[in-house]
């Protein structure tokens, strides 16, 4: 698929790495890749494994996870669940329930020590290229924000069906993207200020950069799958796809993660 030889382009034969491949025999100074902090804030004990399995499998490096358990019902080994499936580096933070979503995704930043902060959902599927697409299309764009075209590849659990929406345009400068993919620099989170303290942070994280001049620059929906359950979600539809199905390109029965390249 296009999304793969894009990477593969990118990582390869890209201008800074042809300079990379001039520079290494000269003993030039080489800029190291930027150190990514993934941001997963939970209220889900039992979404934990899922979620760090999905951190795990990814091929970027330098990164690290910050974790925010948000939430009293976490158990006091949550922190050697963590370490016995991850080998990155890794920090955990307990917020309390009382503290609204925005608010405790703004303790996991206090502690990020990345140069980029992501955010990963605790019940979606990512590819083992998410991070790198991510980091990527930060630098080709040179938009302040970036994601992965939303909604593309979408998983109803209820019904267990995969659907695809063709809406929006891929590697374009929009705001359609996913709020569990968006992916900035940390001095431009810094400068709006951080997550809003609310529920729901996307939408207003979006506005905000736009409102101090950012650019927002939606990528393509591969390597994700936005899950959908009955109920648990910040925004709450149950099982209705009727939204879903206008300008759906493909459906499938089960998790395709195939297709979605997951």
């Amino acid at each position: 698929m296009s999304s793969r030889s894009r990477r593969a382009a990118l990582q390869q034969h890209s201008a800074s790495r042809r300079w990379e491949d001039l520079a290494r025999p000269l003993g030039l100074r080489i800029d190291p890749l930027p150190t990514v902090s993934v941001l997963l804030c939970t209220n889900r004990p039992p979404q934990l494994r899922h979620a760090l399995e999905q951190v795990r499998r990814q091929t970027y490096t330098p990164c690290e996870l910050v974790l925010v358990l948000h939430g009293d019902d976490f158990p006091a080994d949550a922190e050697e669940q963590v370490a016995r499936v991850l080998t990155i580096p890794y920090r955990v933070v307990r917020a309390p329930a009382s503290l609204k979503y925005g608010a405790a995704l703004n303790r996991g930043v206090a502690v990020a020590s990345g140069n980029l902060i992501t955010k990963m959902d605790d019940d979606d599927w990512y590819g083992r290229e998410h991070l790198w697409d991510l980091v990527l299309a930060l630098d080709y764009s040179g938009a302040d924000l970036v994601g992965k075209l939303h909604p593309g590849f979408v998983y109803f659990t209820g019904l267990d069906i995969t659907v695809r929406r063709r809406v929006g345009r891929p590697e374009t400068l929009g705001t359609g993207i996913s709020g569990g993919t968006m992916m900035l620099r940390r001095r431009d989170l810094e400068a709006v200020g951080g997550y809003r303290d609310g529920w729901c942070d996307d939408q207003g994280l979006i506005s905000d950069v736009e409102g101090d001049g950012g650019r927002v620059y939606q990528t393509h929906h591969h390597g994700y799958i936005y899950q959908r359950r009955g109920a648990g979600h910040t925004f709450d539809a149950g099982d209705d796809i009727t939204q879903y199905l206008p300008l759906s390109g493909f459906q499938a029965r089960g998790l395709a993660r195939e297709v979605a390249d997951v």
